[in-house]
């Protein structure tokens, strides 16, 4: 199974595109997702929507293993994925990717602007 240390042409992800292994340094894996998260709105006390309708898009990509001390909020466009061929493969232990009720307190009853990520192959 050819993997990217022993590939001889390794693909040349984008920048929006994120390949973490359980073995990265964890502040630094941080720092990269919060680059994805929407911004919080302290005047309406509220996760700003600011990217809805941008052109804004990353793929958050996890190779097999278990992560702890990792939860961030997935923003607008952001795609997080397990890259093990089971979703118990990637799996997150008391922590891991969580999506808030975007303006919840200007669209009462409408919070289908926040389902606007996604995530699979995880547990």
């Amino acid at each position: 199974r050819a993997t990217q240390k022993n590939n001889p042409t390794p693909p040349q992800w984008p920048e929006s595109v994120q390949i973490i292994r359980e073995t990265d340094d964890i502040a630094t894996v941080l720092a990269s997702l919060k680059k994805t998260e929407d911004s919080w709105n302290e005047h309406h006390e509220s996760w700003s929507s600011d990217h809805h309708f941008s052109s804004r898009r990353h793929a958050l990509l996890f190779a097999p293993g278990t992560y702890t001390d990792l939860t961030w909020q997935v923003g607008y466009y952001v795609q997080v994925a397990g890259l093990g061929t089971s979703p118990n493969d990637v799996e997150f232990r008391d922590c891991g990717p969580h999506v808030p009720a975007l303006n919840h307190h200007i669209h009462q009853g409408e919070l289908a602007s926040t389902l606007s990520g996604a995530a699979e192959r995880i547990s």
